[in-house]
């Protein structure tokens, strides 16, 4: 049996090892990296890092983003592309972004369909990190003034990232991986729901955009991570493939396709 390519939604705590899990994604990878510099240490680790091409220039995306390059040898494992607002100013008593970064990822998702014939995954590490972009740009660029109701921008950076996650990765025919983290809600009962954390209503929708869906799971007590892929009274979790529990391992959701294979 061929095996297909998972488009995946994975949800964790902080520090649950969900870029761990990643970088076992086959490769080459295309990480767009949205979370703070440390954070993409679980890529680096993998082998050499290259930050300038062979006349040493910085290695840069066509909109002018820090690129980093990992290599195994010969073989490309990951390549980084950075997306963060490093520009601010100092305006109106407070110090305030210059938003560029979710402007410069929409940007270089028009044509990377072009090199789709070099990537085997591409990722989005993390969810959070591109809808915190989003909202920076609604707020001080598109609607801003002296507003502090988070409503006043967060609509909009919710339709915009439904639009990138649903569409724009949806179609993508290769490999997906999209790291969130997990929200707690409370309704006015008092019940709790505990899904993928956004801005509104879209965390209850997420899924649907997946054909798989994981928590990844730090276990404290036996020290060990491992993946929920089912459902159970807590958490929504799915897969075709995987066992549950399931090793946090791209060749361990994928061992009952291979052992068919053989």
């Amino acid at each position: 049996m061929k095996i297909p390519p998972l488009h995946i939604l994975l949800l964790g705590e902080p520090f649950a090892g969900k870029s761990t899990f990643t970088r076992t994604m086959p490769v080459p990878n295309l990480v767009f990296f949205f979370d703070p510099y440390g954070k993409d240490q679980a890529y680096l680790e993998c082998g050499t890092v290259q930050e300038a091409d062979d006349q040493g220039n910085p290695l840069m995306t066509r909109e002018g983003c820090p690129i980093k390059r990992v290599w195994r040898g010969d073989q490309l494992l990951f390549q980084l592309e950075y997306y963060h607002d490093g520009d601010w100013q100092f305006t109106n008593g407070a110090l305030a972004p210059v938003p560029k970064a979710y402007e410069n990822f929409c940007r270089r998702l028009v044509d990377v369909d072009q090199e789709f014939d070099r990537w085997n995954t591409i990722s989005l590490d993390s969810y959070s990190g591109a809808q915190l972009a989003a909202l920076l740009r609604q707020k001080y660029k598109i609607n801003p003034g002296n507003k502090y109701d988070l409503r006043h921008w967060a609509g909009g950076a919710k339709s915009e990232m439904e639009m990138i996650v649903f569409s724009r990765f949806g179609s993508f025919p290769m490999n997906v991986v999209v790291i969130m983290h997990e929200g707690f809600y409370e309704d006015k009962q008092g019940t709790v729901y505990r899904a993928p954390h956004t801005y509104g209503a879209l965390g209850y929708e997420m899924p649907r955009g997946f054909s798989e869906m994981y928590r990844m799971i730090n276990d404290p007590v036996s020290r060990k991570r491992y993946l929920q892929t089912q459902k159970d009274a807590m958490w929504n979790a799915n897969s075709k493939y995987a066992p549950n529990p399931c090793e946090p391992d791209y060749q361990a959701i994928i061992a009952s396709l291979t052992n068919e294979t053989r």
